[in-house]
């Protein structure tokens, strides 16, 4: 089912036509686009006429058609096409047909609609079919065979199909006999505990990249989130780890020098995206560094001349997959159940509309959740805040951002991040050491 971004009414799939270029169903149903090309033509019906009776008056066609066919070139051309036809889906779909009304046998007629049901499927639907279930798992037991450990979604080409297959990926790791690395019930300490048992181990601070390939670290967004930090900075530091010295360098150097660096990296390997530079730019600064200098990730990419690395919707797009995800769900969507149901990372709607709750006003839906109260304090308040709550809980060096959002007695960690920049600056100037 679809909902069609012209006339609002949710229609059955095969009501609407496929876009060939991006080999996804139309955001309009066939009747509103029938409907449209309908009224331009009885507007401009003197303009058709016109146009048709200048073409006859100035090709000769049936002259032309006739040279067009006795040419060898082309007569060649048209029978090479007509032979790979018939390799097309769309051909082998003809000569399926063909076959079907002509079979006797119920169990070959099976299999025969069985091989067209197949082919009727998009391109993206026919490669989740492509492999059967075994092949896939011998994917991953092929990769920890050839690099002794398991690997991470980002590794296998064909992750999103295991997904769909086994219906997660730590399911496809446990079939193989694989204890999945990422779990959702570890406690701050195990957390802090792993850290801290790599760093006794390689005599360094682990870097996000590091998280991808040690066994003994777990994801990097499970530290970010269970610890509740910002940065893997702050992640560092909650575990009483000292940062990362290369990076502490790196962020000293002057955004012409920074891009000259990060460009250097990304030229070598020819990849720009996050995930490769989050697992293979060891001592290098992090995504997040990179951001919050630049803006964003794609500002960046601009200021180096590189190609972006995700495609921009428009606002009727963007409003047709939160309609698809709400009539998926039976209500209206949070952002992470948006994000999964759609398939497109959220970034493209706080970009396009700001925050959620605005995209959800824009369009008339009543948000999940409420904006938060507007911080009213000025810096200097702020910072007066900060440098007590500091003192009274026995933080000599200013508290931790995990200090920040367990007490109710102050603002999050994120209020003073976005005034700020970061606790770094703010540790400045309360004058801690």
């Amino acid at each position: 089912m679809k909902v069609c971004t012209k006339c609002k009414i949710e229609k059955e799939d095969s009501s609407f036509s496929i876009d060939k270029k991006r080999m996804k169903l139309r955001s309009w149903c066939n009747k509103c686009v029938y409907e449209k090309v309908r009224e331009w033509n009885i507007k401009n019906r003197e303009k058709i006429t016109e146009y048709q009776a200048n073409y006859r008056k100035t090709y000769n066609y049936a002259q032309y058609r006739k040279q067009y066919y006795q040419n060898p070139d082309i007569a060649d051309a048209r029978t090479a096409y007509y032979k790979s036809y018939w390799q097309t889906p769309k051909g082998q779909i003809i000569e399926l047909k063909k076959r079907l009304r002509n079979a006797k046998k119920e169990s070959t007629r099976e299999k025969l609609q069985q091989k067209i049901n197949l082919l009727l499927l998009l391109p993206h639907e026919r490669e989740s079919n492509k492999y059967t279930s075994e092949q896939l798992l011998d994917l991953i037991r092929n990769f920890v065979t050839e690099n002794g450990r398991a690997p991470n979604r980002r590794e296998i080409k064909q992750a999103t199909t295991i997904k769909v297959r086994f219906g997660s990926w730590n399911n496809a790791l446990r079939l193989c006999g694989i204890t999945p690395k990422l779990r959702h019930d570890h406690t701050p300490e195990e957390l802090i505990a792993s850290l801290k048992a790599y760093y006794a181990a390689h005599g360094r601070s682990p870097s996000m990249g590091d998280t991808h390939k040690s066994d003994l670290l777990f994801d990097a967004n499970t530290y970010i989130k269970k610890l509740k930090c910002k940065t893997w900075a702050d992640v560092l530091e909650t575990a009483g780890l000292p940062i990362y010295f290369e990076i502490s360098s790196l962020t000293k150097l002057s955004d012409a020098e920074l891009l000259k660096v990060v460009k250097r990296f990304m030229v070598k390997y020819n990849n720009s995206t996050q995930d490769f530079y989050n697992l293979h730019a060891v001592g290098l600064p992090s995504h997040t560094i990179l951001t919050n200098r630049f803006g964003s990730w794609n500002n960046m990419l601009q200021r180096l001349n590189l190609p972006l690395n995700f495609r921009k919707y428009s606002e009727a797009q963007l409003l047709e997959y939160f309609y698809k995800a709400k009539t998926a769900l039976g209500h209206v969507p949070s952002s992470t159940q948006l994000e999964k149901q759609s398939g497109i990372p959220f970034r493209n709607f706080t970009t396009k509309f700001g925050s959620y709750n605005a995209f959800l006003k824009k369009i008339g839906e009543e948000p999940q959740n409420l904006t938060p109260a507007v911080v009213t304090e000025t810096n200097e308040e702020l910072i007066v805040m900060y440098k007590q709550f500091s003192i009274k809980n026995g933080y000599k060096k200013g508290a931790t951002a995990r200090a920040l959002n367990n007490s109710p007695a102050i603002y999050n960690y994120d209020v003073f991040a976005s005034r700020f920049g970061g606790l770094r600056k703010l540790r400045e100037l309360c004058n801690f050491p």
